[in-house]
């Protein structure tokens, strides 16, 4: 009776520690949404391009971010994930931000307005783009206004932006996750 008190007690005991651990909250799996004119579609990777300092020098950086519902191989996209197999329209978006940091080997943590001037915590030429593997087709949005938020901790960034493309049409989107790296 001893001997079953005691392996109970052992496997409570195991269940308790194990319970208690630190939660993996630096997962390298991708999520995300962006929603542009009502239609929401799952981000599932991001990569981020790094072009170096600026022609202007002073210590700001050029990236470029992409977020998508593809999958990236060496920063060629492969349709992997379509949203709504009803949708004959548009099956996949990709988000295109050109940013400015003060970080060469990452993005600022804060915020980033869409301007032009190429000074840090800025971005420019950004577009979203939607397409369609079936019909071939796509659809350019180039973005009016925007606004940018990043954060990054332990190489896990969170984006949540929003504005509007072509003048009227509002989206707005979120991910976390990985962004795989590449330099020019």
């Amino acid at each position: 009776m001893k001997c079953l008190k005691n392996i109970l007690l052992f496997i409570f005991a195991s269940v308790v520690i194990i319970s208690c651990s630190k939660d993996d909250d630096n997962s390298s799996e991708a999520t995300g949404y962006i929603i542009v004119d009502n239609k929401e579609y799952v981000l599932t990777s991001g990569d981020l391009f790094e072009y170096g300092e600026t022609e202007q020098g002073s210590g700001v950086y050029k990236f470029s971010v992409s977020l998508s519902t593809y999958e990236s191989l060496d920063g060629f996209y492969l349709v992997s994930n379509i949203n709504d197999p009803s949708d004959t329209l548009t099956k996949d978006i990709r988000a295109k931000f050109d940013i400015f940091s003060s970080d060469n080997q990452k993005l600022n943590n804060g915020n980033y307005q869409y301007n032009f001037t190429e000074n840090a915590n800025t971005f420019n030429s950004s577009t979203l783009s939607t397409s369609n593997e079936i019909t071939s087709s796509s659809v350019d949005y180039e973005i009016s206004s925007c606004a940018l938020e990043a954060l990054e901790q332990r190489g896990i960034y969170q984006l949540s932006f929003a504005g509007t493309v072509n003048d009227s049409i509002e989206f707005n989107g979120y991910y976390k996750g990985k962004l795989i790296r590449y330099e020019d």
